[in-house]
């Protein structure tokens, strides 16, 4: 069923963009398909059980490179273990030295983050361009987002479009967020809102929340689309039930102000102080000025 929504979606993005309302009931059968059928596993970082971290070291003390990656992994996280970059770090070059491509990626990260290692700009592109010889999409993202923010090199928005498109080809959702954003703000190609809108229908369709609050703006303000309140606020929900701060904000704006619900200040209050719990500043403002008024 998801294999199927997904491709009447994929047809649906390549046409014009001239029917936003049937797109976004492919988008909700999408999620929801997901919600439903993906595994728990898949949804969240799982801790492994103390056999797979046993059959992890002793197939790492043997050389196997995909299990010294695992071991990286669990100590870059801190799953079932102290977070540790310094120790993440060992195992990822171990796996690294046998051409392991999501291990290059991995320390690219580390070197881009200075996690465990000094803050290295020019050792994680060298590191992510030797995972993009392989087409890993993560690393041509990062490359991407190097050239995108000028991160030890020049900024270059149009290179960056190049990774980001090489990447988003591969169904990379964060890359797909970033053309959106580029399209709507008009970096390294023209401006173009209904582009940035298909962009970020395509991220959102992922669950990103970041694209959704994006949707629900550019609903909330007229751009690339008519101003339509009741789609702004479906959109942020999307991406409030996620946490973003932003669209919680915004959704008590709303309330607040009677755009697309009835006014109602009580509810206002409600969404505003999520936001402030997610560390939103005008969220806790807006939360303590109507609670000052009893609401």
């Amino acid at each position: 069923m998801l294999s199927r929504l997904s491709g009447e979606y994929n047809r649906m993005r390549r046409q014009p963009y001239k029917y936003p309302g049937q797109l976004r009931l492919v988008v909700i059968a999408v999620l929801l398909a997901t919600l439903i059928f993906v595994p728990v596993k898949a949804k969240c970082e799982r801790v492994p059980s103390p056999e797979e971290v046993l059959i992890w070291r002793v197939a790492a003390a043997d050389g196997d490179a995909k299990a010294q990656y695992n071991i990286g992994l669990m100590f870059q996280d801190g799953l079932g273990i102290s977070r540790d970059y310094a120790e993440a770090m060992k195992w990822y070059l171990l796996a690294a030295r046998q051409g392991l491509v999501d291990a290059h990626c991995a320390i690219g990260k580390m070197y881009l983050y200075g996690h465990g290692v000094p803050r290295d700009y020019a050792e994680a592109m060298r590191r992510f361009l030797l995972a993009t010889n392989s087409g890993n999409m993560f690393a041509q993202f990062n490359v991407g987002l190097m050239y995108h923010k000028g991160q030890g090199i020049p900024k270059d928005y149009v290179e960056a479009m190049k990774w980001y498109r090489l990447s988003a080809a591969q169904g990379l959702a964060d890359a797909q967020l970033n053309i959106g954003f580029m399209y709507y703000k008009g970096l390294g190609v023209p401006k173009d809102d209904v582009e940035a809108l298909r962009w970020y229908l395509l991220a959102a369709a992922k669950g990103k929340d970041e694209a959704q609050y994006n949707i629900g703006q550019m609903y909330h303000e007229g751009h690339g689309v008519s101003r339509d309140y009741r789609e702004a606020i479906f959109w942020y929900r999307l991406a409030a039930e996620q946490g973003n701060a932003e669209a919680q904000r915004n959704i008590g704006h709303m309330y607040e102000y009677g755009q697309g619900v009835k006014q109602d200040l009580s509810e206002a209050a409600s969404w505003y102080k999520r936001s402030c719990d997610n560390g939103l500043p005008y969220g806790c403002e807006r939360y303590r000025r109507l609670s000052a008024t009893n609401h």
